[in-house]
């Protein structure tokens, strides 16, 4: 995938984005557009909160566990290390 076109004075201009997914012949540009906004979405709330996934979960209206998700779809959770599973 390629990454998403953001202008810092604009932000996220979706419609540009379309223009440019059509111009290069993508045939899945509802799955692709729709995982750069989730991924912006995520990124910016879970800056917001300091990375605190309950309180990401509240502000956007979700389970954890969907947050979880789609954290861990969109690559943004940190791989877990074998320190931190001896704790579990």
């Amino acid at each position: 995938d390629d990454p998403v076109h953001v202008d810092d004075d604009e932000g996220f201009d979706v419609s540009r984005e379309v223009r440019r997914l059509l111009n290069e012949g993508c045939s899945d540009i509802y799955r692709q557009l729709g995982q750069q906004v989730d991924r912006l979405i995520l990124v910016e709330v879970m800056n917001h909160v300091g990375g605190n996934q309950v309180h990401a979960a509240e502000r956007l209206g979700i389970s954890r566990m969907t947050l979880r998700a789609k954290l861990q779809t969109l690559g943004l959770t940190p791989d877990r290390t074998p320190d931190q599973d001896e704790g579990i």
